[in-house]
């Protein structure tokens, strides 16, 4: 044994060329390239070593499949190549996704708002609608209630007129089958007042008789002229020995309100004197001013 040559035997060929598959499993295993260019490169090779194959079948030689070699890759380069995958793709997945949620939240937000805003234009011109319709109500109520007015004024007025012949006698007793027309006649004789049965065109009780309540006689005369007469002579019922019994004009509903209020305000100091006139309610205040009232409203300021 020479030892040349076995100094040649020990020593490695520097020239010695790797084969293909070699490469390919270096290539791939290297956590230093970057992903898509690997793949590329693989799918140019296995597209040639198609390409070639078919060529040969073409010419009718026949290829036999080169051996297959065994790729063995440890977990440890397997998660290297899991971890390089997943930080190829995660920046283009997260912007895939981050661009279609927000698409969407746009379009969400954008089809709330172009709802919300067609709801709020119609909210506002009902609104206006309602308020134009509240003015124009209000505008109504006032000339309705204006007119009311009117035609209360109008009613009382007629209803005092077919009254104006007509007087009321309060706190006479009643008596069983008694006549109202010699009651009056006689109280007329007492009170010197020239007055005759065709004078009185009817009298009677008014209201519906109860235990403990004295009804008030009502006078309808022929003539005002007669009515006036007996109206005028009422002063004289305390010195003539009617003490209690009252002689009051047959007043309207709302005038004969007015005649009570201001006849408690008489009572409590608050006016000197009180009495009606062909309907008209008149009171005296204590600076002795005469003044004219027509309804309840009108009695306000004296109650202060």
């Amino acid at each position: 044994m020479s030892a040349p040559d076995n100094q040649d035997s020990l020593t490695p060929d520097v020239n010695t060329t790797p084969d293909v598959n070699t490469t390919k499993k270096r290539f791939l295993s290297s956590p230093f390239e970057n992903a898509d260019f690997k793949k590329s490169c693989l799918i140019m090779d296995i597209n040639i070593d198609s390409e070639s194959t078919n060529g040969m079948e073409q010419s009718g030689n026949v290829v036999e499949d080169p051996p297959v070699a065994s790729l063995s890759l440890d977990d440890s380069a397997l998660g290297k190549i899991a971890q390089l995958l997943k930080s190829s793709f995660q920046d283009e997945i997260s912007a895939i996704v981050m661009k279609a949620v927000q698409s969407s939240i746009d379009a969400i937000v954008t089809g709330v708002t172009v709802g919300l805003d067609h709801k709020i234009k119609i909210l506002e011109s009902a609104n206006l609608d309602l308020k134009s319709e509240n003015i124009k109500l209000k505008h109504e109520n006032v000339a309705l209630r204006s007119e009311v007015s009117k035609l209360d004024d109008a009613v009382d007025a007629t209803e005092l007129y077919s009254r104006r012949n007509s007087l009321r006698i309060t706190g006479v007793p009643e008596i069983e089958n008694e006549s109202t027309d010699d009651y009056v006649l006689d109280l007329c004789i007492k009170l010197n007042v020239s007055m005759n049965v065709c004078d009185i065109d009817r009298s009677h009780r008014v209201g519906q008789k109860k235990t403990g309540r004295t009804r008030a006689i009502l006078v309808k005369f022929a003539t005002y002229r007669a009515r006036q007469r007996l109206y005028k002579s009422r002063a004289k019922l305390k010195t003539s020995g009617y003490r209690g019994i009252y002689i009051n004009e047959d007043l309207t509903q709302r005038r004969g309100l007015a005649l009570y209020t201001t006849r408690i305000l008489v009572r409590n100091k608050k006016l000197s004197a009180c009495w009606s006139s062909d309907g008209t309610i008149l009171v005296k205040d204590n600076n002795d001013e005469i003044h004219r009232v027509t309804s309840s409203d009108a009695i306000v300021k004296f109650e202060n």
